[in-house]
């Protein structure tokens, strides 16, 4: 239920617990570099992907805008699951951006419908890509 206040809400009890501490100091600097006019609650799934329930085909996040912002608040599912997989294919480092830049294009669908009223997926992985350039000037790795 909507209380009519903007900002952005991790719910992680279900989360991979090792891709929390990294999650939670990426939230922080997003919610001082970013405006988050309407809440938006991220869902961290413990599997390695969610099934997207347009398409029907497997990702690592979505995003979800309700049509009546009186009654819902927008909200993101995250999986977290594929952190251990992606342990084993790539560095640390490039595991954690690859969680992290699943989250930054699932909060550029959010800006988008923001300023737009629409989300379309042209260039949010790029604008993604972007906000973890920015964010790993501050931090210099994940």
């Amino acid at each position: 239920m909507n209380n009519s206040q903007g900002g952005l809400r991790i719910h992680a009890s279900r989360g991979n617990k090792k891709v929390k501490p990294f999650l939670f100091k990426f939230v922080k600097w997003l919610r001082k570099e970013y405006s988050f006019p309407h809440r938006v609650n991220v869902y961290l799934s413990p599997n390695p992907y969610i099934i997207s329930r347009l398409t029907g085909e497997r990702c690592v996040s979505t995003t979800w805008i309700p049509g009546d912002l009186e009654l819902h608040d927008p909200y993101i599912r995250l999986a977290t699951g594929n952190y251990p997989i992606l342990l084993k294919k790539v560095d640390k480092n490039s595991a954690r951006a690859n969680i992290l830049h699943a989250l930054a294009s699932a909060l550029t669908s959010y800006w988008q419908w923001i300023e737009t009223g629409d989300m379309d997926e042209k260039g949010m992985s790029r604008k993604a890509t972007a906000i973890l350039r920015k964010y790993e000037r501050v931090v210099k790795y994940f």
